[in-house]
């Protein structure tokens, strides 16, 4: 438990210490699969790879309509659909993720579909965020002076500065559905302009606090995300395609890792960028002082 108090601008806050209420272990097993006293065989849950996909091109607001967000999002979630590693509970995995494209990406959606999926996570899972879409930063409502990246959902009524702070979901927001996940390991992938504006302060203070947190952002704070690189998909989601699919796998690896992915990306979309005489860099940040690799994808579809 920790109680957190955020300051008149939205943008920082100060927490207490974080105080666990532990119940008692079960004795321990030998291995993965235990007699349960009944002469019956119990196997041990396996952690799962839960993903949380959203994509919107069809926004409300006239003129705010994009081509490839809802494409670059549909192919994210089936490449690591068909990826999942070994070691990982495929079902379950694949039972618990959710994907949420154009209408159905309301704000309200949005938020009921974090706060399942922290109720859901256990310690020992994974979860993967990958938001595509509009991003924008605005000047908070209580400190015009401060600004901040909000996460255009799909019915944000107008694209003005106080519809959006009205009706999208903040930095602030997002950062708190995020940290209420329990998983050890989360990644965060936020495929609009300005994703990098998502500050480090913000990353060490808020993605720490329950193990290891990555924040894979498709732009910088000040760069727009571009749309179309091969008419199929954005220069970002197109390299993270490629590294899901082999380019983020080093040799003797048994998985691309959320360390390599991030690693690639991070150099393939300026070099993406420059072929369509676009600046574009991807940002890669965590919380934290320790790199925890944790896998994502197996190597070749279908074949964990």
């Amino acid at each position: 438990m920790q109680i957190r108090a955020y300051n008149g601008s939205d943008a920082i806050y100060e927490r207490s210490a974080l105080v666990d209420f532990v119940l008692p272990k079960p004795a321990p097993v030998a291995d993965a699969a235990a007699d349960d006293g009944k002469g019956q065989r119990v196997v041990a849950d396996r952690p799962r790879l839960i993903t949380f996909v959203v994509g919107i091109d069809r926004y409300r607001p006239e003129g705010s309509q994009l081509r490839f967000a809802r494409a670059d999002a549909t192919a994210f979630a089936d490449a690591l659909r068909d990826r999942i590693p070994a070691g990982y509970d495929r079902d379950r995995s694949l039972a618990l993720s959710k994907t949420l494209y154009d209408e159905e990406a309301s704000r309200e959606a949005v938020v009921a579909g974090l706060e399942a999926l922290a109720a859901n996570a256990r310690e020992e899972d994974t979860v993967v965020l990958y938001l595509a879409g509009h991003g924008v930063i605005v000047p908070s409502p209580k400190d015009p002076s401060v600004k901040l990246y909000h996460f255009i959902t799909q019915d944000v009524s107008a694209a003005t500065a106080e519809a959006i702070s009205r009706e999208g979901l903040s930095e602030k927001e997002l950062n708190r559905l995020v940290s209420a996940i329990s998983a050890r390991n989360v990644l965060v992938m936020l495929d609009t302009c300005h994703s990098g504006a998502v500050s480090a302060g913000t990353v060490d203070k808020l993605y720490q606090d329950r193990g290891q947190r990555y924040l894979l952002a498709a732009s910088s704070e000040q760069e727009e995300a571009l749309d179309s690189y091969d008419g199929r998909n954005g220069i970002f989601a197109h390299a993270v395609l490629e590294g899901l699919k082999g380019k983020a796998l080093l040799p003797g690896d048994e998985a691309v890792y959320n360390l390599t992915l991030g690693q690639y990306v991070n150099r393939a979309v300026p070099r993406l960028a420059r072929e369509k005489r676009w600046h574009q860099s991807a940002i890669f940040k965590t919380g934290g002082n320790e790199l925890n690799p944790f896998p994502l994808a197996a190597p070749e579809a279908g074949k964990p």
